[in-house]
């Protein structure tokens, strides 16, 4: 149910990027680099040891993406935005 896992109070915490595009634990990053096109997402990803993983969330589309490697050195972020491209038809 909706407020149960993280509060409301926690999630706008988490949500608040003000002037960064970091808020509590998450950070906002956008669909495309196009400003024409592009849409806000929330997530967060890390890497250890060769291993790296990515979750982002659009809330103007409801659509979360999860994405995790094992290719040291090479970020999933470009491929998250592929993903989301084909996924959402090109806008």
């Amino acid at each position: 149910a909706e407020g149960t896992v993280v509060s409301v109070d926690s999630l706008t915490l988490m949500t608040d990027f003000n002037k960064h595009d970091y808020g509590l634990a998450t950070e906002r990053f956008f669909t495309t680099n196009d400003p024409q096109t592009q849409e806000p997402m929330w997530g967060h990803g890390g890497s250890l040891r060769g291993f790296e993983a990515q979750m982002w969330y659009v809330p103007s589309r409801d659509v979360t993406i999860v994405l995790m490697g094992n290719h040291g050195r090479v970020s999933l972020r470009p491929a998250v935005q592929d993903l989301l491209l084909a996924l959402l038809g090109g806008t």
